[in-house]
């Protein structure tokens, strides 16, 4: 039988003890004991049962075996507690009933204590025993209200008396510190559901001691209650629903949830506190005289929640932080990584995928390269809120790092929910967003990852959302959903990304081919050409330029590629003579001395727009010496398009119209023929002084 049926069957003989208790309370037809015992032995035996099997595991981590093998002799010392006192019946404290009750709880603490906690410097231990004690005596002067006090106070009492009183809470306590030290400080080990239910347990048990101690102190005849029985029973069943879980866990790994303070658990001093308070006010009442103590005790009461107010907020303020991107307010990556914990082990258990969206924006660099980091962190503060309104409200946004970003989708029935959330952002993203004075806009790439039945790796998940988030990058923008032949794909590109980068560290050895596409003039002439690399690659036949510089980009290699494009042009040119256009990327134009070769020969060096403004000096001198400079991806800058009477450009490079009737493209080139600038409109010439119809090419 599965841990899931075994539960239920927990349930199941839970309730119906429980509404038999109920009846003996209302009806007396029967005693609790004789309903309550059979059930809690049945407990008790689930709770050996399954804590044997949870120690016998192989899957049980090696660090919570102690912990799970002290909780288990546990669970048999409880069962011996039912069998001596049905054997020796209730008699005057201390019976071996009350001594073998007095050692499991020892055991309890000591099992408790051996549980791995999350690492932590000296001063967050001593913050953790500090709250850890800030619950327990909140715990304390409750029993001291119900039951220690008025036993020490009692007409009739007896030593005995005094020390069931004092004896059984104790013993309470020291569990409930070694529980509140591990709910505060926390474990990645085991098993939230556990944890949970030996808390429920443990205040199940100071319940029912409570009650008891008080029935001594006040009655001169303590019955064994409903209500007691209750408690007791409660305690067997959380008891044993726990050692269920910690089997579970072992049988079934999952990523266990890291206990923070940021949860209710960080909150349990508080509670701690305000009991306290609750209790010096409800004595105060008994006072007939108010002076002094209801000023006193009232002032302080409101003394300390200002202070706890305070502190509320300030720790509030602290999580946020912790947990939110400064610049876009957006969840962070710890969060975010918190957040997919929490998801797939929610997906496990009610068996809805989840999904995870990793976004890159496409040419985010250059708008910083181009425009500045003012600029560029106002266009990512634009594109986080377009993006937080473009999901559902259960839905976590978070930014990784830089222009990259993630989505954590909640709930999805699988990639046609992913896939939605995908094509809103892509809308939204696409602006137009007013930074500045600067209209802008943004592309992304996106990979989509769905969650499998029964996953709870974020890492593997994570990872396929990367894999294909690549995917559809080195393919320009849009979306993409992962599948197993992503990886091998990704895979072998990789490879061929670092055979690129061994073939550009060697000397030419002609692999890497120089082929040129004719330029022609509005009369059908020759002018020049563009000259690109292509690579004939033995096993994947022609890989073309774009593919190549995408691949080169990857592995950091995109200034090498174009130092070696622009050699094999100045050591060849077109057989037909005429210039030759030749691509150069922004780093080489930052190195001293670059184009100091290109003297007699005639070259276009064909730059990126951003270069034309942080890079005029470098330009301006290159021209000196010859060379002609045209701009590439003209027109997406706004700034660049105003200062363009000022640039030293001899060249526009745009992409030819779709129709005859292109008004952009129209206006253009009016504008370059005032300015007396060439336009290369895909691979025709329009030069300055003329103006021809404009044509499809």
């Amino acid at each position: 039988m599965s841990g899931g049926k075994w539960l239920a069957v927990q349930y199941a003989v839970y309730a119906a003890a429980m509404a038999g208790l109920v009846a003996v309370a209302v009806t007396g037809v029967a005693t609790a004991e004789m309903v309550a015992g059979p059930a809690m032995l049945f407990h008790d035996l689930v709770a050996i049962f399954f804590g044997v099997r949870a120690c016998r595991h192989p899957g049980l981590a090696r660090s919570v075996r102690p912990a799970v093998v002290t909780l288990t002799a546990a669970a048999v010392l409880t069962l011996t507690i039912s069998l001596t006192f049905t054997a020796t019946g209730t008699t005057a404290f201390p019976q071996p009933g009350d001594v073998m009750h007095l050692a499991t709880m020892g055991v309890i603490f000591a099992g408790l204590l051996l549980v791995p906690l999350h690492r932590a410097g000296k001063r967050e231990r001593w913050k953790t025993l500090l709250d850890a004690g800030t619950v327990v005596l909140g715990a304390a002067m409750v029993l001291w209200y119900v039951a220690i006090g008025p036993a020490l106070t009692s007409a009739t009492a007896s030593t005995g008396l005094i020390l069931a009183a004092a004896c059984y809470p104790v013993a309470d306590l020291l569990v409930l510190f070694a529980l509140a030290r591990v709910l505060l400080r926390g474990t990645g080990r085991v098993s939230r559901r556990a944890l949970t239910m030996i808390g429920g347990a443990i205040a199940a048990l100071l319940a029912g001691d409570a009650y008891l101690g008080w029935a001594q102190a006040h009655m001169s005849v303590v019955p064994r209650s409903s209500f007691d029985f209750a408690c007791w029973l409660t305690t067997h069943f959380l008891f044993a629903g726990a050692m269920i879980e910690l089997w579970r866990q072992a049988d079934q790994p999952v990523a266990t949830e890291a206990l923070r303070r940021r949860t209710v658990a960080g909150k349990l001093p508080y509670l701690g506190i305000g009991v306290g308070y609750a209790l010096m006010a409800a004595a105060t009442l008994h006072e007939r005289n108010p002076f002094p103590w209801y000023g006193l005790v009232l002032g302080g009461m409101g003394l300390t929640g200002l202070v706890v107010a305070r502190q509320l907020l300030a720790q509030w303020e602290s999580t946020e932080a912790a947990e939110t991107d400064p610049l876009t307010g957006l969840a962070n990556r710890a969060r975010l990584h918190d957040e997919l914990h929490d998801a797939l082990r929610r997906a496990a258990r009610t068996g809805r995928p989840i999904a995870v969206l990793l976004i890159d924006l496409n040419g985010f660099k250059a708008v910083n390269d181009r425009l500045g980091h003012q600029v560029g962190d106002g266009l990512l503060v634009a594109v986080a809120g377009a993006m937080s309104r473009s999901v559902r409200g259960d839905d976590l946004v978070g930014r990784l790092g830089g222009d990259e970003f993630a989505v954590v989708v909640q709930t999805a029935s699988g990639e046609p929910d992913a896939t939605a959330v995908a094509r809103r952002i892509l809308a939204a993203i696409a602006g137009p967003f007013v930074v500045g004075d600067l209209p802008m806009n943004a592309a992304a790439s996106i990979g989509v990852a769905v969650s499998e039945p029964g996953e709870t790796n974020a890492g593997t998940l994570l990872h396929r959302a990367d894999v294909a988030m690549y995917d559809v990058k080195r393919r320009g923008s849009g979306w993409q959903v992962w599948h197993p032949g992503l990886g091998a794909a990704v895979t072998g590109e990789d490879d061929l990304a670092g055979e690129l980068g061994a073939l550009l560290s060697a000397p030419d050895d002609g692999r890497l081919a120089v082929t040129y596409q004719p330029i022609r003039s509005s009369t059908g002439e020759n002018v020049g050409a563009d000259a690109n690399l292509e690579w004939d690659h033995p096993v994947r036949g022609l890989i073309a330029a774009d593919e190549l510089r995408a691949l080169a980009g990857r592995i950091g290699a995109a200034g090498r590629l174009a130092d070696r494009l622009l050699s094999l042009v100045l050591a060849g040119g077109p057989p037909g003579g005429g210039y030759v256009v030749v691509r150069v990327i922004d780093e080489q134009l930052r190195r001293p001395g670059f184009g100091t070769e290109l003297t007699g020969h005639d070259v276009v060096l064909e730059v990126p727009e951003g270069a034309v403004a942080t890079q005029q000096d470098q330009l301006t001198g290159l021209r000196t010496i010859g060379a002609r400079i045209a701009v590439r991806d003209f027109g997406t800058s706004f700034a660049a398009l105003t200062a363009l009477p000022r640039l030293p450009v001899d060249f526009l490079r745009l992409d030819p119209p779709p129709d005859t009737d292109d008004a952009v493209t129209s206006a253009l080139l009016q504008l370059t023929r005032s300015l007396g600038l060439t336009v290369l409109l895909g691979d025709l010439e329009v030069p300055a002084a003329t103006r021809p119809a404009v044509q499809s090419v």
